[in-house]
């Protein structure tokens, strides 16, 4: 089978299992399509084909607790989102944008991008999904490591 075109990374998918992809376990027929529309910070909009893993496809081998609300998308600088599984679970972890492999254009390999999800949760630089099962009352933005001043804030539009 064709190897995907990605770089050397891995990611760890904690439910009531853990596992770990990697680059290497990537291939073509793995890989699924989304077209998101982003809005920088900085006024930037664009839409985008974005091509990964699809999230659902991740936490296959971690097996989510059946209570679980929302997923925390971790990159490796320490950034964190928590993101309500229900729209999450629409999303993917890129490894390409426009047919281009991230890490070809960035400082960072993977994203995590989901429609209708604001962009300041597209975390660059995946390294964990954690799923999570909040009770209504909790806020889920205390399981997050947002700098919402940075360059790096973008939201999508609805």
């Amino acid at each position: 089978m064709a190897q995907a075109p990605t770089a050397d990374w891995g990611i760890t998918v904690v439910g009531e299992r853990q596992h770990t992809v990697r680059a290497d376990d990537v291939t073509e027929a793995t890989l699924t399509t989304g077209r998101v529309r982003v809005s920088c910070a900085s006024g930037d909009r664009y839409d985008a084909t974005w091509r990964g893993v699809g999230v659902g496809d991740l936490l296959d081998g971690a097996s989510p607790p059946a209570e679980t609300t929302h997923l925390v998308f971790e990159s490796d600088s320490g950034y964190a989102a928590c993101v309500p599984v229900g729209d999450a679970i629409g999303g993917l972890v890129a490894v390409e944008r426009d047919g281009e492999a991230l890490a070809e254009d960035e400082s960072y390999a993977t994203r995590f991008v989901a429609p209708g999800v604001d962009g300041a949760r597209f975390v660059k630089g995946v390294e964990r999904i954690r799923a999570l099962s909040l009770p209504p009352e909790a806020d889920p933005t205390e399981y997050e490591n947002l700098d919402l001043d940075s360059p790096e804030y973008e939201k999508t539009d609805a």
